[in-house]
């Protein structure tokens, strides 16, 4: 049984399913030979057995009808010509009707059936021949009793062909009876043994197949649950379930080293982050987090570029003031964007200041009027 068990493990998948479908398929393909057989039994040989004992029976109970017709119609006693032709229509019919295989019947019954369908052959041709003669012929009294003597031997015949046939029949089915009786006894012993041999693969399937299936639906759950942790699924399988369940335990392993590296490493950052908070003021960094802001939503590059686009069309266009506005809120974005430096020259702050308030005043225009007054030389504030 430990062989058994082993070698089962050792099977795939497929080969486990395709032994089961075998053993199933055997379990119903004897139960259906059986049945054909007890099927063969008792509606062929029992009813041929039943048929020929019939046949031979109605063969000596029309003989022996037509017999006592022919006697009261050649007598002339109450019968009439279309019930005697009648009568021997069955007789006839009965005779026709014999078996005469040699393979079925055997050499017993094959003689006699012989002797009858060749003695009715000339009894009918004698038969006729006499019912054209006449009373008043000569030998009609002669040839009247050689038909009854050839009836009698027809008779005679049949009877022995009746008690053959329910001999050999009778035979048969004794030969048979055994056989009948052993039936019951080796369907329920071959019957016990398809079925613990289903049952034990069924054992075996539910044990190498559905147990591997349910631990590591219980590992997943645990899994789920956050527990990459979990012992290992332990399995006897060397087929794709083994396989499977060995590749389960690397990739929880491996996950859950990997969501322990994940959760350190964002321990450490928080701490950093931590530090970097305490060494940065809260007004500093809100305004560096509102200019990230301002420049996340404005690319200079684009913005730059987009303006000395439209400077050199108004150019083109000869539209000086334009050009003139673009390029002055060009500089003006650039000094915003892209000056980080806390300090910068004051020729740099004047040229913003003169941009801007041209820009107010194209905009106000003479509502708005202003002055700069600076005694510093321009160069050398550079």
């Amino acid at each position: 049984m430990h062989r058994i068990t082993q070698l089962w493990q050792s099977m795939t998948i497929k080969k486990k399913i395709q032994v089961f479908t075998i053993a199933v398929f055997v379990a119903c393909l004897f139960s259906f030979a059986f049945n054909l057989w007890v099927v063969k039994f008792s509606l062929v040989d029992f009813g041929q057995m039943l048929e020929g004992n019939s046949q031979s029976v109605n063969l000596v109970q029309a003989l022996e009808k037509e017999t006592e017709a022919f006697q009261n119609y050649v007598q002339r006693r109450g019968i009439t010509k279309g019930e005697y032709e009648n009568i021997v229509r069955d007789t006839a019919k009965a005779v026709q009707k014999l078996p005469f295989d040699y393979s079925k019947i055997g050499e017993k019954r094959y003689a006699i059936t012989w002797s009858i369908l060749n003695s009715y052959e000339v009894y009918v041709e004698r038969r006729e021949e006499f019912l054209q003669l006449g009373r008043e012929n000569q030998n009609y009294i002669n040839d009247l009793y050689k038909i009854y003597e050839m009836q009698d031997y027809l008779v005679i015949y049949a009877k022995k062909l009746m008690t053959d046939t329910i001999e050999i029949s009778s035979e048969q089915y004794v030969e048979k009876i055994p056989g009948l009786i052993k039936a019951p006894w080796l369907i329920v012993t071959m019957g016990f043994v398809l079925l613990v041999v289903v049952l034990n693969l069924s054992h075996l399937m539910n044990k190498t197949i559905m147990g591997p299936v349910m631990k590591l639906v219980d590992a997943s759950k645990r899994i789920a649950e956050n527990d990459y942790f979990v012992e290992d699924v332990q399995v006897a399988n060397q087929d794709e379930l083994g396989e499977l369940v060995h590749a389960f335990n690397k990739m929880k392993y491996a996950t859950g080293v990997y969501i322990s590296a994940l959760e350190e490493k964002r321990k450490t950052l928080d701490l950093l982050h931590a530090e970097e908070l305490e060494k940065l003021e809260i007004e500093n960094q809100l305004e560096s987090i509102k200019l990230d802001l301002l420049k996340s939503q404005v690319n200079p590059h684009f913005l730059f570029n987009t303006l000395n686009v439209i400077g050199g069309m108004a150019n083109l266009e000869d539209a000086q003031t334009t050009e003139k506005m673009i390029n002055a809120l060009s500089s003006l974005f650039r000094y915003n964007l892209k000056t980080d430096d806390i300090e910068v020259p004051l020729v740099r702050e004047l040229k913003v200041v003169e941009d801007y308030m041209y820009l107010q005043q194209m905009r106000f225009g003479d509502r708005i009027s202003y002055e700069i007054e600076c005694e510093a030389d321009k160069n050398k504030m550079l």
